[in-house]
C-alpha cells in the first residue's frame, strides 16, 4: 500500500471511483436522480483538472490499484475523500484522512473543515468533527443534502 501526490495521468480513475462510490455507495440516503446529478460531475473537466493543479490530492494504492483520494483546498478545506465501494471498512478512509491532516497542519491551519455527505458525516464525526449547520445544495433540478462540519486542531 502506498499514498501518494495524484498527477493528471490519475484522473481517469480518480472520475471513475468518484462516479462508483457516489453510485454504489448512497443508495440509502440520496434518490436515483440525486445519485446521477451528483455523479455526473465526474464530466465537469474544469473541477477535476483544478483537482489536480490546485489542491494537493493524494491517492492510495494497493499493488496500483487505486483504492481512494483525498484533497485539501487551500490551508484548511477537505475537499475530497472518496474509496472504493469494495473497500470501504479497510481504515483506507482513516490514512488518507491522516495525510490531509497533517498537510493541513504544516500549511498553518488552526481548524480543517468540508462539507459531507450523508455517508460520509459518521466518519468524520468519530474523527472528531462536528457539524455546523446542513446545506441544501442544487444540482441541476435535484436539491442534495450534506453537512458543514468543522475540527479544530
Amino acid at each position: 500500500m502506498a499514498i501518494r501526490k495524484a498527477n493528471i495521468k490519475d484522473l481517469g480513475k480518480l472520475k471513475q471511483l468518484f462516479r462508483d462510490s457516489i453510485l454504489n455507495s448512497g443508495k440509502e440516503h440520496y434518490s436515483q436522480a440525486q445519485l446521477k446529478v451528483w455523479s455526473d460531475r465526474a464530466d465537469v473537466s474544469s473541477r477535476w483538472l483544478g483537482l489536480i493543479k490546485e489542491q494537493y490530492t493524494i491517492l492510495l494504492e494497493v499493488e496500483n490499484e487505486v483504492m481512494g483520494f483525498a484533497s485539501l483546498k487551500g490551508e484548511d478545506y477537505f475537499d475530497f475523500l472518496y474509496v472504493s465501494q469494495h473497500q470501504q471498512g479497510k481504515g483506507y478512509a482513516k490514512q488518507l484522512y491522516r495525510a490531509i491532516l497533517a498537510e493541513a497542519k504544516k500549511r498553518g491551519a488552526t481548524k480543517i473543515y468540508s462539507d459531507v455527505s450523508y455517508m460520509a458525516k459518521p466518519f468524520f464525526l468519530a474523527q472528531g468533527f462536528a457539524v455546523l449547520k446542513e446545506n441544501e445544495n442544487q444540482l441541476g433540478e435535484e436539491i442534495l443534502i450534506n453537512f458543514r462540519v468543522e475540527k479544530v486542531l
